[in-house]
């Protein structure tokens, strides 16, 4: 098999077809969850209006204020709109090729850095195909994910493009390209921004494995540091992108406390060390999903750790010491410093959203594992190798359970598909998982509104407010079933708690502007014909 995909055609060939084979069961899926407000409702989108996408948050458009500044997207959001409009099929078809893609470039990146083809394959091979990439894919406000990586995909691809047979233009050419993609990977997502710690982490690895033949002191962790300027200055650039970029969210595109997502302080937002805990008790989550990913669904929680002594603390704990133990005895002992570069590259992905740095609106999300993954499985995969290269009777009994590996995940990720295919059905299972999740029972209630259920609506816009009492959302939604169910006094109510919430949130203001008007209109003695629109 390894000699087989040393024809890089058929490699390619391979991850392509895997790719439109396993995300084939998602084009019919309809557009819900967030699409509405990033596409569907939003005006600025729908209106191609540059001005306002590179000056105000992505939903802004639809009447929402949020901490996300993401204007790449909403302007590739906005050529999708010209294109399909709400043709469903089309937004599902660009993020499965943007998925694709990024699959195809990250071969290229592996096996640039690593001179390997087997490895770079099967890594590649389950980063498109594993069912937890699924909420990055499916649905098509989720393209924020795949476009940012696609971007920074092609920063590193073009980063590590010269070579000694290049002139001294083309070399620049392509640095400056790379820092281009960057600063539009930034402005795509803001997870972006750990692209220089990676390529910090591709220089440490390039220099150490030029340094195999050289005996260095025992214990020593780092070749000379002069070894390090040429590259650390290549990179400033970078840094300073990156700096600039964090300078600007904390001050123009700080929308709404950019860089902590919690209003109420708590044990969390104020001790990091109950972040640290609360990650360690998340890796152990993230390790079985990416071992033995089943029963997958959105809005996952997971309790605070507020001590490092329990038991799945503990056990992420372990597993990391061991983990970093490997990789270290690889990379001083052996001089191998794949090991080290695929953990770090774990981790590195992780950092944005661990909650370590800052607090951010969740623990836990599939997703967050779209970048992080490959480091996670570039490791195993430079161990199971290396067990089929000591032991030559292993290949098969490894290449056997890589097989099956690849066929289950294959599955899992064409069943989580379909469980995305109807709204309802869709957040009726996440609330099975999730049942205090106040968005999922706010946007099934908007699935039910939209097909004349009000009744389900109703009940389900007073359980979201159970949960997220906060957001003005649920109660203007409950005002609009209330107008249509002819009960215009408690709809003005829920409009004026709306209003209340958030003055800046225009649908309850311009409905209670309505509801003022009618009632004048019936004082008046006027025949009037009542609409609220949903």
């Amino acid at each position: 098999m390894f000699s087989f995909l040393q024809n890089q055609k058929i490699a390619v060939l391979i991850l392509i077809f895997s790719g439109v084979l396993v995300y084939a069961n998602s084009l019919p899926n309809a557009m819900f969850w967030d699409d509405s407000d990033f596409i569907l409702n939003n005006q600025f989108v729908r209106n191609f209006d540059l001005a306002k996408i590179f000056s105000e948050n992505i939903i802004a458009g639809a009447g929402f204020i949020s901490n996300y500044f993401r204007p790449i997207l909403s302007v590739v959001f906005a050529i999708e709109w010209r294109l399909f409009g709400e043709w469903a099929i089309g937004y599902h078809a660009v993020n499965t090729i943007f998925h694709i893609l990024n699959g195809l470039i990250l071969f290229f990146i592996l096996k640039k850095i690593f001179a390997l083809t087997a490895i770079p394959f099967f890594v590649s091979l389950i980063f498109i195909i594993h069912p937890t990439q699924t909420e990055a894919v499916i649905y098509a406000n989720s393209l924020g994910d795949s476009l940012s990586v696609f971007l920074m995909f092609l920063s590193i691809f073009f980063y590590l493009k010269p070579n000694i047979l290049m002139s001294d233009v083309n070399k620049l050419g392509y640095y400056f390209l790379a820092l281009f993609l960057y600063v539009l990977a930034l402005l795509s997502k803001e997870t972006a921004i750990i692209l220089p710690v990676l390529l910090v982490l591709y220089e440490i690895t390039k220099k150490y494995k030029n340094t195999k033949d050289v005996a260095l002191p025992r214990f020593r962790i780092f070749v000379p540091f002069r070894m390090f300027v040429g590259p650390l200055l290549k990179l400033l650039p970078f840094l300073i992108i990156a700096g600039i970029y964090i300078y600007l969210r904390a001050t123009l595109w700080n929308f709404d406390n950019t860089f902590n997502f919690y209003d109420q302080p708590d044990a969390y937002t104020e001790n990091v060390w109950v972040r640290i805990f609360t990650f360690l008790r998340v890796l152990t989550l993230y390790f079985s999903l990416l071992i033995a990913p089943v029963q997958l669904h959105y809005e996952r929680t997971a309790d605070m750790a507020t001590s490092f002594f329990s038991l799945d603390v503990i056990v992420a704990f372990l597993i990391v010491v061991i983990l970093g133990l490997i990789a270290f005895i690889k990379f001083f002992k052996e001089k191998k410093p794949e090991y080290l570069f695929a953990l770090g590259w774990f981790f590195i992905g992780l950092a944005p959203t661990s909650g370590i740095l800052a607090p951010i609106n969740n623990y836990l999300y599939e997703h967050w594992l779209y970048l992080p993954m490959i480091g996670f499985f570039l490791f195993f995969g430079f161990y199971s190798y290396e067990i089929t290269k000591k032991y030559k009777n292993t290949k098969y009994i490894v290449g056997s359970i890589i097989g099956i590996f690849i066929i289950f995940l294959a599955t899992q990720t064409i069943k989580r598909n379909a469980e995305w295919r109807k709204p309802i059905k869709f957040y009726l299972q996440t609330l099975e998982f999730s049942p205090k999740s106040g968005r999922a029972w706010n946007n099934l209630g908007t699935e039910y509104a939209k097909i004349g259920k009000l009744e389900e609506a109703k009940n389900a816009y007073l359980e979201s407010i159970k949960f997220i009492s906060q957001n003005p959302g649920p109660y203007n939604n409950l005002g609009n079933v209330f107008a249509a169910l002819g009960k215009l006094d408690t709809a003005a109510e829920y409009w004026e708690k709306s209003v209340a919430i958030n003055p800046d949130f225009l649908p309850p203001r311009q409905a209670l502007e309505q509801y003022y008007a009618i009632k004048e209109k019936i004082s008046a003695g006027e025949k009037i014909n009542i609409r609220f629109n949903e």
